[in-house]
C-alpha cells in the first residue's frame, strides 16, 4: 500500500483498499467458528449497548450473532440469503441503523 494510506484512507472510511496489510501479525482467539465455512462479509452495529455482528457466508447464510464482554458470542439468528452462493462483501446498514442491505 502506498505510504499517505493511513492519511487518505483514515479508520471507518467507506473507502479504504481492501485488503488492508500489516507488517506486526494480530494474534487472537475466534470466538465462533463454522468448520468448513468461510465468512465473505461483515457488518457490526451497537443496539442499546448490545454489540451485534451480522456475517455472511460463503454457502449464502446471514448470521446474526451477539458479541458479550470479553470472549463472549454467540449465534442467535441464521437466515439463508441464496444456497450456495456467497454473501456479499457490501453488507451495508441504512442511515438510521434500521435496516441492512444485503
Amino acid at each position: 500500500l502506498p505510504v499517505d494510506t493511513l492519511d487518505a484512507y483514515p479508520c471507518g472510511s467507506d473507502h479504504t483498499p481492501s485488503p488492508m496489510a500489516s507488517r506486526v501479525p494480530l494474534e487472537a482467539t475466534p470466538i465462533l467458528e463454522w468448520p468448513g465455512v468461510q465468512l465473505t462479509a461483515v457488518a457490526v452495529t451497537v443496539e442499546d449497548g448490545h454489540t451485534i455482528a451480522f456475517l455472511g457466508d460463503s454457502q449464502g447464510q446471514l448470521h446474526r450473532v451477539y458479541l458479550g464482554p470479553g470472549s463472549d458470542g454467540h449465534s442467535y439468528s441464521t437466515q439463508n440469503i441464496q444456497q450456495g452462493s456467497a454473501v456479499s462483501k457490501d453488507l451495508t446498514f441504512d442511515g438510521a441503523f434500521e435496516h441492512l442491505y444485503v
